[in-house]
């Protein structure tokens, strides 16, 4: 059958398990299986543009943040690149009183942190990685680009609910290869096309 809508998965699932018994946890199910593609999947269709303005030394994480890309700072008229680390290396390395031009930003606590802190005003900008609308509300890209994949993520997590189905390492396993794949078709699709040699 087409999967197409959320409903055709829950479809999919009961017919795939053979189980017709799953209608009470079905919601469920699914819930759990999309919060594992959303920790695990990055692909294009997921990346938007960040702007956050800097206020106090901090700057806000948008509510539907998973990753970043990459960020950057426009200072002096020039784009500043900072690399994406932990709050506790910011913390020991830069003092609270530090400022200056960031070579690295973090996320502590829903905010933006940077080494050093630069002036407030300043706008970090780039490309994260969003959350995208759960299947439950609407039909999302992630389930457009491969709805097996979110067949394959509900089934793995049967596990607990059917005690030793010995088909449940099998859809694990699918679902771990539909992963794989989509990220890898995605990293692929953004370097096609005709490459271009710079001379120095």
């Amino acid at each position: 059958m087409a999967l197409a809508t959320y409903d055709d998965l829950k479809t999919a699932v009961a017919n795939w398990s053979h189980r017709s018994d799953l209608l009470p946890v079905m919601d469920d199910l699914i819930l759990a299986a999309e919060t594992h593609i959303f920790q695990n999947v990055r692909i294009r269709s997921m990346e938007t543009s960040l702007s956050a303005t800097i206020v106090g030394m901090t700057a806000a994480v948008p509510s539907d943040y998973l990753g970043m890309r990459h960020a950057f700072l426009t200072m002096g008229g020039l784009k500043r690149a900072v690399e994406v680390c932990t709050p506790d290396y910011i913390n020991k390395t830069f003092p609270l009183s530090a400022t200056g031009t960031p070579a690295y930003v973090a996320i502590d606590r829903g905010s933006f942190i940077f080494g050093p802190a630069p002036a407030d005003g300043n706008v970090l900008q780039g490309t994260y990685f969003a959350k995208p609308t759960a299947l439950a509300t609407a039909v999302n890209a992630i389930f457009t680009e491969c709805p097996t994949l979110y067949l394959f993520a509900t089934l793995a997590e049967l596990e607990p609910y059917t005690e030793n189905d010995a088909r449940v390492p099998l859809w694990i396993a699918k679902r771990d290869e539909l992963i794989r794949g989509v990220n890898g078709n995605s990293e692929r699709a953004r370097y096609s096309g005709p490459m271009t040699m710079k001379v120095a």
